[in-house]
């Protein structure tokens, strides 16, 4: 159904903004030129004035000197951070889970994460779209960070490869003990889960999603890295919580015991340790699992501290995707929880089916170190591209204790897909290939990698605007230039961004063949049309001229923004199908 102006997705706004009219907008063009004008008429004049009342040696000898212009010089930042010269518009659709304010920089609409920043069709369940991590798919609900590990259940069929998001595992946690009022021994050892969530950062290759339990010093905070054999969290001053959708089996070797979901606290089964081998059967593998509908998986729990858990059965019985409020929920019968409050990390891995034991001790070898943050460095020259992925990490003890070093010797840990594997430069100390570990996904088998720096190089191929070493054929010369000249009579008509950038595009062309051929005259007219049809466009003086959103920091077509609910310029205003400009 088509969204109205009564969307509860519009924000409401006290006023309705109007689009100024063609000579409002020039106005904005116009009176910039005359302040600047006058401007320099006083300058002139003043100069004039000082030169009248002093004498030079030139001016003496009668030899006329003249400056150079001076050449204005903008760094990187200032030209990253310089306002776009267009009419300023909020977004219909802002964005979720983030404050705006935070961040001296666009939104970005086409990452691995932008799920996060929005909601479904109906305006619900804001940030709780998929995000693919690799090997991983992480689904962010509001008391949980839901994790699926797709390979367990794929379907392959003659003609497709599936995989589909259903949770394994979750993490949250309590933010008190239920204990701590109340005397009576009950059956759930916490209480309280988290009151809101948000983007806190993010860079080119990560994002960090920081939940809130209600107190200053009780929070969750999840570093998504893509890549990682992990899913990291970061607890302060809370109860640790993995939820799973699953039976388990066993817990470090030990089987899990038949429990009636009513007993008491202090009857559960418990495990101590800083390391928890979880084997499981996970539910809704379908075809995967030879009709079982059941998958067994293998799962290691880290801390850098050691803990105690105890398992918890909650007995829910909805299994509906949706609550009647149309809230994405997911029945979580099973629960490991911590016993007391913590700080730190804790860090959960699968165990890929088949994998060897020197899979399972990379793992084991690589868990205390993780990564935050990444950066992307480029060297590009003729002939090849130099480039690297390197990740800012911590490690276990960094976490609440700033004055103990950590002794870990660990590199860390990531997964490669083949295209970085093929362009990994030889010879480099800064990484070493392990090999593959049985990670699965769509996309490929990858490999394991230790180092916090990936260097890349490929060769470049060649590329041209003109043809190389292709001459024309005599006999056809004449009739290139006959067709060149009524071509280049075509005025570009559409008003909307993709239609008018194919038509100038193509007059574009016409300049190079142009220039290959000699035609100087009429290369050069062509290029006076193109300044002539572009600069309304750079001025915001056409019909469907640019705007900038300040919601998401890009720029849209007016009416693909205005008309977002109704895919207006091909969904300019849904950033689909357009380059979004990186602004403030």
């Amino acid at each position: 159904m088509a969204a109205t102006e009564h969307s509860p997705l519009l924000q409401g706004r006290s006023s309705p903004q109007s689009s100024r009219p063609p000579l409002r907008r020039a106005l904005y063009v116009i009176v910039p030129l005359g302040l600047v004008a006058i401007a320099t008429i006083c300058i002139l004049l003043a100069s004039d004035g000082a030169n009248s009342s002093s004498s030079s040696p030139s001016s003496s000898s009668g030899i006329a000197t003249t400056e150079a212009p001076v050449e204005i010089q903008l760094t990187d930042g200032e030209l990253l951070t310089m306002r776009p010269p267009f009419e300023e518009k909020l977004h219909p659709i802002p964005p979720k889970l983030v404050r705006r304010s935070g961040f001296g920089r666009s939104l970005p609409t086409n990452e691995f994460w932008s799920n996060l920043l929005v909601a479904d069709s109906h305006g619900l369940n804001a940030g709780g779209g998929e995000v693919t991590l690799s090997p991983y798919t992480v689904r962010s609900l509001p008391k949980r960070l839901e994790i699926s590990y797709g390979d367990s259940r794929r379907v392959t069929t003659k003609d497709s490869i599936t995989e589909y998001f259903n949770v394994d595992a979750s993490f949250t946690a309590y933010s008190h003990k239920a204990l701590a009022n109340n005397d009576t021994p009950s059956a759930l050892l916490g209480d309280g889960n988290s009151t809101s969530r948000n983007v806190v950062d993010f860079d080119v290759l990560s994002v960090l999603l920081q939940y809130y339990y209600g107190e200053d010093k009780k929070w969750m905070k999840v570093p998504m890295v893509r890549g990682s054999p992990y899913i990291t969290v970061e607890y302060q001053n809370v109860l640790p919580v993995l939820e799973f959708n699953a039976t388990v089996l066993a817990v470090n070797g030990q089987q899990v015991q038949d429990t009636d979901s009513l007993a008491k606290w202090n009857e559960l089964q418990t495990w101590t340790s800083n390391r928890f081998e979880l084997d499981l059967e996970v539910y809704g593998a379908g075809e995967s699992a030879h009709g079982t509908g059941k998958s067994l998986q293998k799962w290691i729990l880290y801390f850098d501290k050691e803990r105690t858990l105890q398992l918890q059965f909650a007995n829910e019985k909805d299994y509906r995707l949706y609550n009647w409020r149309g809230e994405l929920t997911t029945p979580t019968n099973v629960r490991l929880v911590d016993t007391d409050f913590y700080s730190g990390t804790a860090r959960l891995a699968i165990v890929p089916h088949g994998a060897s034991q020197a899979a399972v001790d990379a793992l084991d070898k690589g868990a205390p170190i993780y990564p935050v943050g990444s950066s992307i460095t480029t060297d590009v020259n003729a002939a090849t591209a130099s480039f690297s992925f390197c990740w800012k990490t911590k490690r276990f003890p960094d976490l609440g204790e700033p004055n103990l070093k950590s002794t870990s010797t660990a590199e860390l840990l990531m997964l490669a897909n083949p295209h970085h594997a093929a362009t990994f430069k030889p010879g480099s100390d800064a990484f070493h290939v392990l090999g593959q570990f049985g990670h699965r996904t769509l996309k490929s088998n990858m490999t394991a990698v230790l180092g916090s720096c990936w260097e890349m190089q490929e060769t470049l191929p060649t590329a041209s605007f003109q043809e190389e070493n292709v001459q024309i054929q005599p006999q056809y010369l004449e009739a290139i230039k006959v067709a060149l000249a009524n071509d280049s009579n075509y005025t570009p008509g559409a008003d909307d961004p993709y239609y008018f950038g194919k038509e100038i595009g193509r007059q574009a062309r016409l300049v190079l063949i142009a220039d290959k051929l000699g035609e100087k005259e009429l290369r050069d007219d062509i290029l006076n049309k193109l300044e002539e049809w572009l600069t309304p466009w750079m001025l915001g003086q056409n019909s469907d001229h640019f705007v900038y959103d300040r919601s998401w920091g890009g720029l849209c077509s007016l009416n693909g923004l205005k008309g977002v609910f109704w895919m207006t310029d091909f969904g300019n205003g849904w950033y689909n199908d357009h380059v979004r400009i990186t602004l403030v």
